[in-house]
C-alpha cells in the first residue's frame, strides 16, 4: 500500500501548500473550494488504487503461502495470470460476496447487547478461517481451469 500512502501524502502536501497563502492573508473563501476539491480527488484516487492493490495482494498472499517464497507474493505477472484464469469479474464478485457475508455477521454480533462482544471474540477466529479458506478456494479455481 506504499503507492496509496504516497498519493495521500502528495495530496495532503499540495493542499497544504495551496491553502497556506490564503490562510496567511485571512481570505479563506477563495481557496477552500479548491482545497476541498483537491482533497476529494486525492482520496478518490487513493481508494481506487487501494482496491486495485488489494485485489493483487489477496492472490499474492495465497501465492506466498503456497510456495513459501516472498518473491512469489510480488510476482505480478503470475498474479495477473492467476486473476485472468479465475476471471476478473468472477474474482471481484466472489470477494464482494465474501465481504458482504462477513460484514453482515459482524453487524449482527455488534447489535446484540452485552453478549455480542463476547460472541465476537469467540466467532471472529472462525470467520477468519472461513475467509482464508474461501480465498484459497477462489485461488484453486485458477488451477482447475
Amino acid at each position: 500500500m506504499i503507492p496509496v500512502i504516497l498519493v495521500l501524502l502528495i495530496t495532503a502536501g499540495a493542499t497544504i501548500l495551496a491553502i497556506m497563502p490564503a490562510v496567511m492573508s485571512g481570505n479563506y473563501s477563495s481557496i477552500m473550494g479548491l482545497a476541498l476539491g483537491s482533497v476529494f480527488i486525492g482520496l478518490l484516487v487513493s481508494i481506487i488504487l487501494a482496491i486495485i492493490l488489494a485485489l493483487f495482494a489477496i492472490i499474492g498472499i495465497v501465492r506466498f503461502a503456497r510456495t513459501g517464497t516472498m518473491s512469489e507474493a510480488f510476482n505480478f505477472n503470475a498474479i495477473l495470470a492467476t486473476m485472468k484464469k479465475i476471471g476478473s469479474l468472477g474474482y471481484i464478485i466472489a470477494l464482494i460476496i465474501l465481504f458482504i457475508l462477513v460484514f453482515i455477521v459482524m453487524i449482527i454480533l455488534g447489535i446484540i447487547p452485552f453478549i455480542g462482544g463476547l460472541l465476537q471474540l469467540l466467532i471472529t477466529p472462525f470467520v477468519g478461517v472461513f475467509m482464508m479458506r474461501y480465498i484459497c478456494l477462489i485461488y484453486e479455481t485458477a488451477a482447475a481451469v
